[in-house]
């Protein structure tokens, strides 16, 4: 399973990092079925300059995160 932290990059840039490039997460379209009430309440608490899928990305790498810290403590 690819790292949660894992960079994009592409072709057209050529292969491995370049100085002064922003690198983002690896994006991987699908198709997610939400609770429409869930929907609503992020589409509703997020900034006009924010993308509510955007949101919703944060809130679950957030909880990811905290599971993985939870799982390192307990295995030490």
């Amino acid at each position: 399973m690819p790292s949660i932290h894992q960079t994009r990059r592409s072709s057209a840039t050529g292969p491995g990092p370049k100085r002064g490039l922003s690198y983002r997460p690896v994006k991987q379209q699908l198709t997610l079925r939400l609770d429409a009430d869930v929907v609503a309440w992020f589409k509703s608490h997020t900034a006009s300059n924010e993308g509510y899928q955007t949101r919703i990305n944060r809130a679950l790498r957030e909880y990811v995160q905290g599971q993985a810290r939870r799982t390192r403590r307990s295995r030490a």
